[in-house]
């Protein structure tokens, strides 16, 4: 397989800049993930990997090879549609195979080549069906066999899973997965889902108004987001922001929003307090998961914990989803374990794990610790 690298890439229509600044290099067999909300500009770029949108301005580069003015056939790429881009008039063989036919590959080799993607997919029994006759998982494998049969350079994959429903979109995201470690492929997957991204990727890229906003491993982004956007975006559910102050009293940093105020642990007091932020208004980001309901946590941490009413409860299965009112100032989310019963209108004292507490800039959005 092979490695692409993105120089200072821009995509702009008139004189707006759909993808701006794109600087990255994707690794030979890594899988990277392209994530962000409708308009971001992550499938702008995926089509000017594969040549089909052209480069406003920056160097696009596979196997140190620029290839801007190369044409899409020529790059080697193969890419798997949202649409799955059957031909309905084909059979599932004649669809896997077209590609090589088109490049006048000799007979028994597109045999060959196609019967082991239809194994490797689990096709085999449907290789002299049409696409009508199969179901939405099969025609995305269809599509995956038609780019698995060339052995191209690079995969692109243009939100492949976005047409199947949530059953068949788990099963689809571990095969894919599945088959990115069995080929060794180098492959760039768009999608706006989080789940997807999370799940699937060696790094993700999450971009934002064609401004790429953090790369990263999974847990990277996660644990660590460069600012709140990134952090809103990926979780589920949420992460829960509260508008507050940073305050000293005597040798102990606070955060206080008023209603209510809790202790900032050692660590991340010191790393406030070194960027002279005493004083200063920040948001502070707490993800569901460091709430806690557990009798033995709110008693070891006296002072990190608040009282709030039920608003809603989402029954999760072995977890709970809890969403409260705090002072009737702000509404939170706690993903809490199913032991114990609650019901809306209930009040609850809750813990919040100030060792996992995010603290954002205001003004900037930026993520200070």
């Amino acid at each position: 397989m092979s490695n692409v690298t993105l120089n200072h890439v821009y995509k702009k229509y008139d004189q707006i800049n759909a993808v701006k600044d794109f600087h990255l290099e994707i690794h030979d067999q890594e899988f990277l993930v392209l994530v962000g909300p409708s308009g971001c500009g992550k499938s702008t770029t995926l089509r000017m990997i594969a040549g089909l949108e052209e480069i406003s301005s920056g160097d696009l580069y596979i196997d140190q090879v620029r290839v801007n003015d190369v044409s899409p056939k020529a790059r080697d790429i193969a890419m798997v549609f949202q649409s799955y881009a059957l031909y309905p008039h084909m059979t599932v063989y004649e669809n896997m195979s077209f590609g090589l036919r088109l490049r006048k590959y000799p007979k028994t080799e597109i045999d060959q080549k196609v019967r082991a993607a239809a194994s490797v997919l689990d096709l085999e029994p449907f290789l002299d069906r049409k696409p009508n006759a199969l179901s939405g998982g099969q025609k995305q494998r269809v599509a995956l066999g038609r780019a698995i049969v060339r052995k191209p350079k690079v995969f692109l994959m243009d939100e492949p899973l976005s047409n199947l429903d949530a059953k068949l979109r788990v099963q689809m995201r571990t095969e894919i997965s599945r088959l990115h470690k069995q080929l060794g492929a180098t492959v760039i997957y768009v999608t706006h889902d989080q789940t997807e991204a999370l799940t699937m990727g060696d790094r993700i890229v999450v971009m934002k108004d064609g401004v790429v906003q953090q790369v990263g491993t999974p847990v990277e982004i996660y644990h660590n987001p460069t600012n709140r956007f990134v952090a809103s975006f990926i979780g589920s559910p949420a992460i829960n922001f509260i508008a507050g102050q940073l305050v000293t009293q005597g040798k102990q940093l606070y955060f206080n929003a008023g209603y209510i105020s809790f202790p900032i642990p050692t660590g991340k007091a010191k790393q406030l307090l070194e960027q002279s932020l005493n004083g200063k208004e920040i948001t502070l980001g707490i993800r569901p998961e460091a709430i806690y309901d557990d009798l033995a946590v709110i008693e070891a941490t006296p002072k990190q914990t608040f009282l709030a009413e039920v608003e809603m409860v989402e029954h999760m299965g072995a977890e709970y989803y809890l969403y409260v009112r705090v002072n009737d100032q702000s509404s939170l989310t706690a993903r809490v374990n199913a032991r114990h019963h609650y019901q809306i209108g209930d009040n609850v004292k809750l813990a919040i794990d100030m060792n996992k507490a995010h603290f954002f800039d205001r003004k900037s959005d930026i993520c200070l610790v």
